[in-house]
């Protein structure tokens, strides 16, 4: 392969960041509001910030994207001298993607037995990974089992440090776990479309003026969802949360220091603080025209609310999110 095939192949493009129902034009979109540096193509280490411009930015949430980005430092950029690094997608061996930190924990407990983890109050007798799919044919929610000293396992789901998430198997996942959150959801959403908005049934409206909006998701439910279930792959004792790339040693009394830190649920929510369900408009028609939908269903027995006028593809979509944007609309359960 010569090298200007591999760059290319290896770059960010409005496809690759539409693929996954829009997930990774969701990730795109918070490193530009959070300012985090992106990779310049052939380069390994992040070096350039986008200009956090607020009509670009609704521009991306309407699922129209640039082909060239403003630098905080001047000048432009293309999309396509974008690195395509792991959060957008880039794959590789096991060592290089995104089971790289999984591989690493186990690795590093099982070459030192009889480790202590303090945060866990443990001592490490061995680390396995937890392969497969859930029932629900999504990645399990646990990744890696500990045993410690007294033959009990511990069920850790490791996260890097990024966008923070609300358990496993996505909405399926959380529909096993908590079935009404979602018809409460979506129930407050309609009926500010009706009553705030009044959008009628067959209501057909530019994309732009659904305000951005967020749905708080209610304590109660955040532990429940954040501990999982069976049916997700849980439920789980410990979340890691660290750099991918996982590095550690042994530090006195054989304990074991790691680049990452354990936290029990309650610990994990006190950090992230408030959990919310955010609006993504998706698969949107060329003219950026929605229609209300009250009386279609999506897969889950829910009323779509907003679909494609010409295709009647669904364009409403659910990200998890801890942060807020300046014009966030929030709605209360």
């Amino acid at each position: 392969m010569k090298a200007t095939q591999f760059l290319t192949a290896a770059t960010l493009s409005p496809m690759e960041l539409r693929k996954h129902g829009g997930g990774r034009l969701d990730r795109f979109i918070e490193k530009i509001q959070s300012g985090e540096l992106f990779v310049k193509s052939g380069e390994t280490e992040p070096s350039v910030v986008l200009v956090n411009d607020p009509e670009v930015i609704e521009k991306l949430q309407n699922n129209e994207i640039p082909p060239v980005f403003e630098l905080v430092d001047g000048g432009q950029i293309r999309l396509s001298q974008l690195q395509k690094t792991q959060e957008f997608g880039s794959t590789g061996s096991k060592a290089t993607n995104a089971e790289e930190q999984e591989h690493a924990l186990i690795a590093i407990i099982n070459d030192n037995p009889d480790c202590t983890i303090s945060s866990m109050g443990i001592t490490a007798a061995s680390a396995r990974a937890n392969p497969g799919v859930n029932s629900l044919k999504k990645e399990k929610y646990i990744d890696v089992y500990i045993t410690d000293s007294t033959g009990k396992d511990h069920g850790i789901s490791c996260k890097d440090i990024t966008t923070p998430s609300l358990g496993g198997g996505g909405a399926a996942g959380i529909n096993s776990i908590a079935p009404d959150l979602f018809k409460k959801i979506f129930a407050r959403i309609e009926d500010y479309m009706k009553t705030d908005m009044k959008l009628d049934n067959g209501d057909i409206i530019v994309s732009s003026h659904i305000p951005d909006i967020f749905v708080q998701v209610p304590d109660d439910y955040v532990e429940r969802i954040m501990v999982g279930n069976e049916a997700m792959g849980g439920p789980i004792d410990y979340m890691y949360v660290g750099p991918k790339k996982l590095t550690g040693d042994l530090g006195q009394n054989n304990e074991l220091n790691l680049n990452g830190t354990f936290y029990t649920i309650d610990d994990y929510i006190g950090k992230i603080g408030s959990f919310y369900f955010r609006i993504r408009k998706r698969d949107l028609a060329d003219d950026k025209t929605v229609k209300v939908a009250y009386d279609e269903k999506n897969m889950l027995g829910l009323p779509k609310l907003l679909k494609n006028p010409y295709d009647n593809k669904n364009n409403l979509r659910l990200v998890v999110t801890n942060a807020l944007t300046v014009n966030a609309l929030v709605l209360e359960l």
